[in-house]
């Protein structure tokens, strides 16, 4: 009867060892996931540019300043898509294509690495740059730099590099949506925490 009586005991306290632990958990959580989630949106200038000012992590130098500007140029549909191997292909049944163009200006030296180009269509999805849903595609993992420049990364095997990146550049990021997705806010974020946000013209 006394280790019933324990275990109803124990029974009855576990909702508030449970609340207490979450509780003393709370700021581990936020710590993990808060910073990822881009919940910080910069005004854009009266041109239509967005100024960032942040810091990124980098392996050989610890945390470091990150300036840069993003400006939207050009979102429009495209009927052929590049894969992983420069092989040009029409874009497939099933899917919609559309190229996105935004102009960045950053320093040379800058690590751009987790910069990310999105797109969001009417229902709220979210699309990261790439042909990753075809066979022979990738995932556009590094939107922001050019992929024909020597980019910084921030490894320490790259410490000696030396990049050619120029200061300023437009970058071309394809998206593919399913048919029919109808593309409304390009986003441009440099660490998944702040975001700048282009709305698109309403479609015909």
């Amino acid at each position: 009867m006394t280790f019933i009586r324990s275990q109803s005991r124990a029974l009855l306290a576990l909702p508030l060892l449970l609340a207490l632990a979450v509780a003393a958990s709370g700021q581990r959580v936020v710590d993990l996931w808060w910073p990822y989630t881009m919940h910080a949106e910069v005004a854009l200038d009266a041109g239509g540019t967005a100024h960032f000012e942040t810091t990124v992590e980098t392996q050989s130098n610890g945390r470091v300043p990150l300036r840069l500007s993003v400006r939207h140029v050009s979102t429009e549909p495209v009927q052929t898509v590049r894969l992983s191997g420069d092989e040009e292909v029409p874009v497939p049944a099933g899917f919609d294509a559309w190229r996105v163009r935004v102009h960045v200006e950053a320093d040379p030296a800058a690590i751009l690495g987790a910069c990310q180009v999105l797109l969001r269509d009417t229902e709220g999805r979210e699309y990261a740059a790439g042909t990753r849903p075809l066979e022979g595609g990738a995932l556009d993992l590094a939107s922001c730099q050019p992929p024909d420049a020597e980019n910084p990364s921030g490894l320490d095997m790259d410490a000696d590099r030396t990049s050619n990146r120029p200061p300023a550049y437009d970058r071309d990021a394809v998206f593919l949506l399913p048919e029919g997705a109808v593309p409304v806010e390009v986003r441009v974020s440099p660490d998944l925490h702040l975001y700048g946000a282009w709305p698109l013209p309403a479609a015909d």
